[in-house]
């Protein structure tokens, strides 16, 4: 009966926030970002091999899960967007699944606050959304009863996430300690037999492009040469996301005590160990946010910590009181505490998050109500059957009539370059447009136009 009940509140909760994600489907698209993801996994499908053929800064994990699904259902946006969005579902899925061991309320008011903030993001299908959910599986498989093959799934979904982002690397280490130390030695053998099965791509392609030109393209030039270029200072950001990030910091804080003292107290080792591994996790993603310290990537390093921090304040309110207050008034207690205070200290993501409200039902009823500009609806180009979504209706007609001259003046086969005014600052492009554009061929590398690389002296 407790299974069943789980179930029905988690298919609740996706329930109210299918639509509104659903509405995101045709937000305004991220002209280079997502160009990548619709333009790579098909580069894939056509044999071209990444870091090769292409230059990319991220693992290979997400770009061939995409081209995967591009296979099976063809290449296109609402596709890229519909497993974004599963990457999303997965994450309340998962967070609701670690938070339900303190109750079904706990796991509820977690995967409630997750996916209120995650219907703030686009769908897009970026590595690191991807790699998310399978961190928070890793540590679900390996802290739930931990069997071998719980152990072995658990080591192999790590080893997902970090073939989608490398970077997760020291998150993905340290959370998995505290699972660690409470597990015989065969299961931890068991986890990192998993881990290391799942990282064997790379040797593939360390074997086509040498270890030393894979190191540079996963790690030394995105860290060393690129980071540097695309960081915004720090003391110049929004108000908004210091605020959010002293959320998280504090979030973080509030759990790591909370773990502390679930295993001091010695009533519950398994969940204070889960706690703490979760703990540990949220804190290894703040640096993500650190790294360019815009809203957007702040946002996306807050899907964790604030999610857990729910199940932190019930296990710091639980420690005394009747078990009533254990069972009903505590987690209900942390869900409303946290709400209020993301509301009142993120003004703009709960005004963003109502906009996004309303526009997810009006449109489930068939109602077409004013959408303002907050709500990110995108402009349609369409070409070729392919289609894109643009900031504004003027940028949309220029680039449809852009691709009908390009159409009109080229033949298939022909090379194709999209890249900006002047070279020598290529900071950014449409590589979307090369999506647009599939009976041409891509006639560079850089398919996204980074400092430092497409412009460097030896490109």
């Amino acid at each position: 009966m407790s299974a069943r009940w789980n179930f029905v509140v988690l298919a609740a909760i996706i329930a109210l926030l299918l639509p509104i994600f659903w509405s995101r489907m045709e937000s305004v698209g991220a002209a280079m970002d997502e160009g990548a993801l619709l333009v790579y996994p098909e580069l894939i499908l056509h044999g071209k091999v990444p870091y090769r053929d292409f230059e990319t800064v991220y693992p290979p994990g997400n770009l061939y899960l995409l081209a995967s699904t591009y296979a099976l259902f063809g290449a296109d946006i609402r596709v890229e967007r519909m497993l974004g969005m599963a990457y999303r579902l997965a994450l309340i899925v998962g967070i609701f699944g670690i938070a339900r061991r303190w109750g079904v309320i706990a796991g509820a008011g977690a995967a409630a606050i997750t996916g209120s903030l995650l219907v703030c993001s686009d769908l897009l299908a970026v590595p690191s959304i991807a790699a998310i959910p399978f961190a928070v599986f890793s540590l679900w498989a390996v802290g739930s009863d931990a069997t071998r093959r719980r152990a072995f799934l658990g080591g192999i979904l790590a080893g997902v996430a970090l073939l989608c982002r490398i970077d997760f690397a020291l998150a993905i280490s340290i959370s998995a300690v505290p699972l660690m130390a409470g597990l015989p030695r065969r299961q931890i053998l068991l986890y990192l037999l998993g881990v290391t099965m799942a990282l064997m791509p790379l040797l593939f392609f360390a074997a086509i492009i040498g270890p030393a030109k894979l190191a540079d393209a996963l790690f030394f030039y995105p860290v060393f040469r690129l980071n540097p270029t695309r960081r915004l200072p720090i003391t110049a950001a929004d108000p908004a996301c210091w605020y959010a990030m002293w959320l998280q910091v504090a979030g973080c804080a509030i759990t790591v005590v909370a773990a502390i003292t679930a295993l001091a107290s010695r009533r519950d080792h398994a969940r204070g160990r889960m706690l703490l591994a979760v703990a540990l996790l949220s804190a290894g993603t703040i640096p993500y946010a650190l790294q360019r310290f815009d809203f957007p990537h702040v946002l996306f390093a807050s899907f964790i910590p604030l999610g857990f921090t729910v199940v932190g304040l019930v296990t710091l309110l639980q420690l005394r009181g009747s078990e009533a207050r254990r069972r009903w008034i505590a987690p209900l207690a942390a869900t409303a505490v946290l709400t209020s205070v993301i509301a009142a200290s993120l003004p703009f993501v709960r005004d963003y998050f109502l906009t996004m409200v309303r526009i997810g039902y009006s449109r489930q009823r068939g109602a077409d109500p004013m959408i303002p500009a907050s709500g990110g609806l995108g402009y349609k180009v369409v070409h070729r059957g392919r289609s894109f979504f643009l900031a504004d209706e003027i940028t949309a007609l220029t680039t449809g009539e852009i691709l009908d001259e390009l159409e009109r003046i080229s033949e298939p086969g022909q090379r194709l370059v999209v890249g900006p005014e002047d070279f020598r600052r290529t900071i950014y492009n449409d590589t979307f447009i090369y999506h647009l554009m599939p009976q041409l061929v891509p006639a560079t590398y850089f398919l996204e136009m980074n400092p430092r690389s497409a412009n460097a002296a030896n490109s």
